[in-house]
């Protein structure tokens, strides 16, 4: 797993859209105030996002030297009317056992009381099944920050996920609490489109054995995703079914709880405003038409118990795909470590650090705390062996301890 691209718009002094492509080991080398610092502190600013919900930091998690100097200071040539897109894509390619996609790669396994009526969506099949696209082997998230006029500070606009180079949808909000909504879904994708597996009689008339087909879908009525939105989807239920075009999937959209702005809290998952069983027995044609009589009950009691596993099927989907990537994101760009300029020099009375302290890092204090902690001196040896030896750095200079 590796961060392989990252694309900035708007940030600093980048103000076209710019895609810098990633190697295990990437240089960035150019004159001062060329933009080198700018892609490193992008990724200061995203971690600030995903992990804090941070839009407007200073100072961030890595401490140090590190001051991002708030949205003001980071949007392109200070102009409030812009709106900074950060991106970044995840090589997983050969990296299985994925907490965050877990039901990519076990979806089958759970069984299909887990996932009713969208079962043969292609996302949950995983490698259980000899078809192309058959794990996610490339993820991508995008963040676009905006300045709210009218409450003078930035909010988080939209946020953007992608699946092996293909988008899969959004969340976007006004700066404004509870008004994010999930759209632009690309029901074509061929993680979301369906698997149609043989029946009985076409087994029965081959001796080889069947592959299942990947049907790519033409509307979302044709996924499973697609036709469990419409009938569960507290904002697609207020719309009269005779004012839009089924077909249509701009007209497929959910309601998202969110603090405020586009991003939901990624460590919890997702809350989508979805219809109660009330609604869901107005749209039943069956049960419309009957009273709920007590010989009745039984029928409703079972309706109502579906309706919920179905709502739970579907937040567990929308979960891991909207919010699985920017999990894996975050806990990537936790696990880097910045390490800046040697700039803060210990004084005579300097005693390390004993709780492990990373931002530390990035003023070069946690070398002077790691070379103090070490307790048989080996890499006190080391750092002299190259200060020292006249066919390493030759300084003329050693530690001691």
């Amino acid at each position: 797993m590796r961060l392989c691209a990252i694309e900035l718009e708007n940030f600093k002094g980048i103000s076209n859209r710019q895609r810098i492509e990633l190697s295990p080991i990437t240089l960035l080398f150019g004159p001062n105030s060329v933009g080198k610092s700018t892609v490193l502190q992008a990724l200061h600013y995203l971690r600030e996002i995903l992990e804090r919900q941070n839009i407007n930091p200073d100072e961030t998690v890595v401490g140090g030297i590190i001051d991002l100097g708030g949205f003001k200071n980071m949007v392109h040539n200070h102009e409030l009317s812009r709106t900074i897109r950060i991106k970044v894509e995840m090589d997983l390619t050969g990296v299985y056992d994925i907490e965050h996609l877990k039901y990519n790669f076990y979806g089958r396994y759970t069984g299909q009381d887990d996932f009713n009526e969208l079962f043969h969506t292609r996302y949950l099949i995983g490698d259980l099944h000899i078809v192309e696209h058959k794990s996610v082997e490339n993820i991508g998230i995008e963040v676009e920050i905006s300045w709210s006029v009218l409450l003078e500070k930035p909010y988080m606009a939209k946020y953007t996920v992608f699946m092996n180079q293909e988008k899969i949808a959004s969340i976007q909000s006004p700066p404004q609490k509870g008004k994010a909504q999930l759209g632009e879904i690309n029901f074509s994708h061929p993680l979301i489109s369906v698997i149609e597996e043989p029946d009985d009689d076409e087994l029965d008339n081959n001796e080889e054995e069947l592959e299942d087909e990947i049907v790519i879908a033409e509307t979302p009525q044709e996924t499973e995703l697609g036709q469990e939105l419409l009938e569960l989807s507290l904002q697609m239920a207020s719309i009269p079914t005779d004012s839009f075009n089924i077909d249509d999937g701009v007209w497929y959209t959910v309601g998202v709880s969110t603090e405020f702005g586009a991003l939901p809290e990624i460590r919890e998952m997702l809350e989508l405003k979805l219809i109660n069983d009330s609604l869901s027995a107005d749209k039943n044609p069956f049960l419309a038409e009957q009273e709920l009589a007590p010989h009745h009950k039984s029928i409703q009691v079972e309706f109502e118990e579906n309706n919920e596993s179905r709502r739970l099927s579907l937040k567990r989907l929308l979960d891991e795909l909207m919010l699985g990537p920017a999990r894996i994101a975050l806990d990537y760009l936790e696990s880097m470590t910045y390490i800046g300029p040697i700039r803060a020099i210990p004084n005579r009375n300097y005693q390390p650090k004993l709780s492990p302290d990373s931002s530390r890092w990035a003023n070069g204090l946690a070398a002077w705390d790691l070379l103090y902690e070490g307790s048989d001196d080996k890499l006190i040896k080391q750092v002299n062996s190259w200060m020292f030896e006249e066919n390493k750095l030759n300084t003329g200079y050693q530690l001691e301890k």
